[in-house]
């Protein structure tokens, strides 16, 4: 990623204009929606920042499951993707079952299509079509 759009104590996003590709890693357990009250406006930020078709590499290795309010921001932020051009995203795999599961909920809400991958080098190299 070289254009930074944020970086929180639970989550960093930016984007790599040249490679029309958006970068969203989470960082820990956010307890409640008041604790990332930028969220939705920094993906907005990001995904307005790239032409259409663009694609979104998620790492979600540190993310613990959130409750169910701050899920619903994850479903909302994969909406906005989806609606800015979403082309395609690659999902670095969370530690823990329970974490994948609740991540593959939000996927099916938003409609969102993923695939995933144990390191970010592997998801680069599918998101780049090698």
């Amino acid at each position: 990623m070289n254009d930074l759009i944020a970086k929180t104590d639970f989550y960093t996003v930016g984007i790599n204009k040249p490679k029309n590709r958006a970068y969203l890693i989470f960082t820990g357990y956010c307890s409640k929606p008041s604790n990332i009250p930028n969220f939705l406006d920094d993906i907005k930020k990001a995904a307005h920042g790239l032409r259409q078709g663009f694609t979104l590499l998620t790492d979600v290795t540190m993310l613990k499951t959130p409750p169910q309010d701050v899920a619903e921001l994850h479903i909302k932020s994969q909406e906005i993707w989806i609606e800015s051009g979403l082309s395609k995203t690659a999902e670095i795999l969370p530690n823990t079952k329970i974490a994948k599961m609740a991540l593959d909920r939000w996927s099916k809400t938003s409609g969102m299509k993923k695939e995933w991958f144990d390191n970010k080098f592997e998801a680069e190299a599918w998101l780049d079509g090698k």
